[in-house]
């Protein structure tokens, strides 16, 4: 059985003049773009970092499973 589409909530935004973080509602679905190109950043991230943590990243972040989540 598939899991339905859970709905968007809440988008994350960092807010550069005072280094706080905003949380705002989402209201329509190009607000979720931000956020997923944030997860990819961090993923991103990970494989520069972690370089001898490869096959484990790749591992847990499968890139389409992954994809399909975002």
């Amino acid at each position: 059985m598939d899991a339905k589409p859970r709905p968007h909530r809440l988008i994350f935004k960092h807010v550069t003049t005072n280094n706080k973080i905003k949380v705002t509602l989402v209201e329509s679905e190009t607000n979720c773009e931000p956020v997923r190109q944030l997860l990819r950043t961090f993923v991103n991230w990970h494989f520069g970092r972690h370089v001898e943590d490869k096959a484990l990243i790749s591992e847990y972040f499968d890139k389409a499973a992954f994809e399909k989540e975002l």
